[in-house]
């Protein structure tokens, strides 16, 4: 029986030494064919292969006599080689010649985004590579005449035009190039006179029109009640990022202010209050501050930053960086200004630092915080304050100590009136549901405080959190 099992495996090697066996490389599989050993005793295949010659770590069973090996790595060498084994793999055949195939390296596919794609000169894009395939280098043609060879660039655009921006993506399997025709809109600032001797035109809203024509923003203030409301801008915008943040209190109930459909020429917006309440709500005085979206520097120096986050994250935070960064932390302010849900939702923010922050929603407390995307925009202002282009403003932040409880906020600007009034907390430690309320208004100062929803409980009481703010008031 001993000699006989060892002539059964000398004729089976013998056999399977007859093989033709060839392949086939593709990208990312190898196509493999062999002739049949004639051998009734033969049950199976078996393909193996491997990174190593003679050294194979996978391996394919099959009965027919052709195979496709498939996820295989491009750009990479395989060996491969077959042999015949009887049903219980007690004899098998040598393995056949070794094949050797070399797998093609994918071609780039060239792909990108840009950060921002209009806004006022001088505009700052962060453009990213998002090029598939492999990739060994880029190359960038902003439109303007400057280049980069960085994956993620960086580029001002300082003249007012329409920009073509184009990315070729190299690798061992070729090039690819993405091109994306007037997809930067630069604007230029309007030349403004500073408010000295200018004429108010008839209709003009507190001298807006003259006094704040040169800057990439407009603020107002208006009254909202729980139906809806159309404000319209006064200025043409070409993609306005709005914020509306912080509540009177002439209706005690908890809200939020909802905003959809913002366009070049402005945005609907109503107060809604949490799903636990009757959802009629008294008028209720706001700010609205809209900016061009994009990159700015204020003719004082400030810079400002104005851009959006679409995200369904509730109860949670997501990361977003600025397109630069800043000096220091700036003041972030965050609206949610779609209603894709219906259920009441407000932007909360954490860990503002000079290269950006992490921004989320919250539902009230009783719902299960899951709630579909929305676009939430968000402008970061540098803490300033003074007077440019007939706009007297300040921007910055509380202490870490407002809480439910009133907390009286001086002005460091001496207004003449009460100034229209824009409110964000710039810290989470307080996890409840909660947003600013204020009253008390005075040109010197504003009483705001932290209000918590009851959908879950009677408490409402909160622990301190560092309030940013804008105050602004148009000189005549």
């Amino acid at each position: 029986m001993k000699s006989g099992s060892n002539r059964f495996q000398t004729r089976f090697a013998a056999a399977f030494l007859l093989f033709c066996f060839s392949a086939l490389a593709h990208a990312g599989s190898v196509n493999l064919e062999w002739d049949a050993v004639v051998d009734e005793r033969v049950d199976h295949y078996e393909v193996a292969y491997g990174a190593s010659s003679g050294k194979y770590d996978a391996n394919l069973v099959l009965t027919g006599t052709s195979v496709s090996v498939s996820g295989l790595s491009a750009g990479s060498t395989y060996y491969l080689a077959v042999r015949a084994c009887d049903k219980l793999k007690v004899y098998c055949s040598e393995y056949s010649n070794e094949v050797v195939a070399q797998i093609p390296s994918l071609g780039p596919k060239a792909d990108f985004t840009a950060s921002v794609v209009s806004g006022v000169a001088p505009l700052t894009v962060t453009f990213v590579d998002q090029s598939e395939g492999q990739v060994s280098s880029v190359s960038w043609d902003f439109g303007d005449g400057a280049t980069s060879r960085a994956s993620t660039a960086v580029h001002t655009y300082t003249v007012a035009g329409t920009y073509t921006v184009k990315l070729k993506a190299t690798g061992a399997g070729g090039s690819s190039q993405e091109i994306k025709s007037s997809l930067i809109k630069v604007t230029a600032p309007v030349v403004s006179d500073n408010g000295s001797g200018s004429d108010d035109s008839a209709g003009s809203d507190n001298g807006f029109d003259d006094a704040m024509a040169s800057l990439p923003l407009e603020t107002g203030e208006v009254e909202v009640d729980s139906d809806w409301s159309w404000v319209s801008f006064r200025r043409t915008f070409i993609d306005p990022v709005v914020i509306v943040k912080g509540i009177s209190a002439n209706d005690a109930d908890p809200a939020v202010i909802r905003i959809e459909n913002v366009s070049p020429d402005g945005f609907s917006m109503r107060v809604q209050e949490w799903g636990y309440l009757d959802g009629v709500h008294d008028p209720e005085t706001v700010t609205y501050l809209v900016m061009e979206r994009g990159r700015h520097q204020l003719p004082n120096g400030v810079w400002v930053e104005a851009g959006s986050v679409e995200t369904n994250v509730t109860k949670a935070f997501q990361y977003q960086s600025f397109s630069s960064a800043f000096g220091s932390a700036p003041v972030v302010f965050a609206s949610v200004v779609t209603f894709t849900g219906k259920q009441a939702v407000a932007a909360r923010l954490k860990d503002i630092d000079s290269r950006g922050f992490y921004i989320g929603m919250r539902e009230e407390e009783a719902n299960d915080q899951v709630h579909w995307p929305e676009r939430l925009d968000y402008i970061a202002w540098e803490p300033s304050s003074g007077v440019i282009d007939g706009l007297k403003y300040e921007v910055g932040t509380t202490d870490n100590a407002v809480t439910d409880s009133v907390y009286e906020l001086p002005f460091g600007v001496t207004f003449d009136n009460a100034p229209m009034f824009v409110a964000d907390m710039q810290t989470t430690d307080g996890g409840d549901t909660a947003g600013v309320r204020w009253t008390g208004f005075e040109a010197e100062f504003v009483d705001l405080w932290v209000q918590e929803e009851q959908s879950r409980d009677a408490e409402m009481a909160h622990t301190t959190e560092v309030v940013g703010y804008f105050a602004a008031e148009i000189q005549e």
